[in-house]
């Protein structure tokens, strides 16, 4: 099981295509500290594991901030950062669905 994260234009095109990030469980995990952390609204959006997010226009600003200031040394959050670069450099919205 794991967490798929889609960037496409709108949810109908995501639910059709390819993740282009999956994060394990154990990947999850590394993340809980950084989502614990005070002010990280953005990333606290996939805290549950087992729930659907979605992340559109100022939302991906607002997490590309959170993962800029958040510890590097966790693999999760550089793959993270760039699947947000990517989506932001193709004006596209990154949809998570909890598989």
């Amino acid at each position: 099981m794991s967490l798929d994260f889609v960037i496409a234009y709108n949810k109908s095109d995501a639910g059709t295509a390819y993740p282009d990030l999956s994060l394990e469980d154990e990947d999850h995990e590394s993340l809980s500290s950084e989502m614990a952390k005070d002010n990280r609204t953005m990333l606290n959006r996939i805290s549950d594991y087992y729930a659907d997010a979605t992340f559109q226009g100022s939302d991906l600003i607002a997490l590309n901030s959170e993962l800029a200031s958040a510890n590097e040394s966790i693999t999760a959050i550089d793959q993270l950062a760039k699947l947000v670069e990517t989506a932001l450099h193709q004006n596209k919205n990154i949809y998570v669905f909890a598989d």
